[in-house]
């Protein structure tokens, strides 16, 4: 029975080597993804950013199209109401 312990021993600490390797490989992986991930976030944000910018550029440029639109009704209401 000696001999058949040494050899399970022998084998289960092969076998936990390699599930060892197998995980340590695994992190490595997971550490890539993450990275990649939070280069994507960052790319993200500044796109965000710069989205958030042209939207308020066009309000800005719609209301003050909206603002010269209205005076040139209230002219035209004006206008009309003369006749």
């Amino acid at each position: 029975m000696k001999n058949s312990n040494s050899k399970n021993k022998v084998t289960l600490d092969n076998l936990a080597e390699m599930v060892k390797k197998g995980f340590d490989g695994v992190d490595t992986s997971v550490d890539k993804v993450d990275t990649r991930i939070d280069r994507m976030d960052k790319k993200i944000d500044k796109m965000d950013k710069r989205l958030d910018n042209i939207e308020l550029l066009l309000s800005i440029k719609y209301q003050r199209r909206i603002e010269i639109l209205e005076k040139k009704v209230n002219k035209l209401e004006e206008l009309l109401a003369v006749r």
